[in-house]
């Protein structure tokens, strides 16, 4: 009854495919059905069918991992709180950040 008619956007973040999405995802969409035209639902997930089995109408957009460069930054901008004095600093930085595989969830 609360979002009866009202336009709303949901973000549903980090989405994993499991029993609980399945048997609770079709109780939230029955509520969401009444909102207004325009409403609209993001649902981020690392998993292709989890979208896809979520009744996706619109584009699944999966996103290309970071390049090394842009993993390093950042790297830096989580991890250095301050530039690094010492040498070695860098490279040890770098090859940790290469060893996240160039996902920025998990730098």
């Amino acid at each position: 009854k609360q979002i009866s008619g009202k336009k709303y956007f949901l973000v549903l973040d980090n989405v994993w495919d499991n029993q609980s999405l399945h048997s609770n995802w079709g109780k939230l969409r029955e509520v969401l059905m009444f909102g207004a035209p325009g409403s609209r639902i993001l649902i981020t997930t690392r998993i292709e069918s989890v979208a896809r089995k979520l009744g996706t109408k619109g584009d699944v957009y999966m996103l290309k991992d970071l390049t090394d460069e842009d993993s390093w930054l950042l790297f830096q901008q989580v991890a250095l709180f301050r530039p690094w004095q010492e040498s070695g600093v860098e490279a040890i930085g770098k090859e940790i950040a290469k060893m996240c595989r160039n996902v920025p969830l998990v730098i």
